[in-house]
């Protein structure tokens, strides 16, 4: 849903970039950015609330159920990050900025989330697999913010 949201604001923050109707602009982000992180906080109190139900509909053994739900209410955590990860991809990409947008899509994956694999998961084990997605991803968000401050729109008030 994260990804269908910034699909359909993409045209709506570009044309008024263009355009340089930055109010408007700031209106659709702001909406945009707001809606997708509701959806993600959804996301997280029902995959805590019903993981053992969700993985139940799957599989049926209750030791496998128990270690899968606790894998699921960890990476759910990952939702509002990883939102806001392609949210940023998607402004830049709006902006006109597509090697920004590349670099912050690439670096999600091969500068953080390989290597978490690999470093959480020669740490902690299989818990650090599942920990890595939320770790790549506070980092790539990190990122983003500081790219964004540094080379997003500077017209009309930010």
């Amino acid at each position: 849903m994260g990804i269908g949201l910034c699909q359909g604001m993409l045209p709506l923050v570009a044309y008024n970039f263009a355009s340089g109707n930055w109010k408007r602009m700031r209106a659709v982000i702001r909406l945009a950015r707001g809606t997708g992180l509701m959806i993600a906080a959804c996301s997280i109190v029902l995959y805590e609330i019903f993981a053992v139900q969700f993985i139940r509909l799957f599989i049926s053994d209750a030791q496998t159920v128990e270690m899968a739900s606790r894998f699921l209410r960890i990476r759910v955590l990952a939702t509002p990050l990883m939102f806001l990860s392609f949210f940023t991809v998607y402004l830049f990409q709006a902006f006109g900025k597509g090697k920004i947008s590349l670099f912050l899509g690439m670096t999600r994956w091969l500068v953080f989330n390989i290597p978490m694999l690999f470093i959480l998961n020669g740490i902690f084990g299989m818990y650090g697999i599942v920990w890595s997605q939320v770790t790549a991803d506070t980092l790539t968000v990190l990122l983003s913010f500081y790219v964004y401050r540094r080379f997003g729109p500077k017209g009309k008030g930010r």
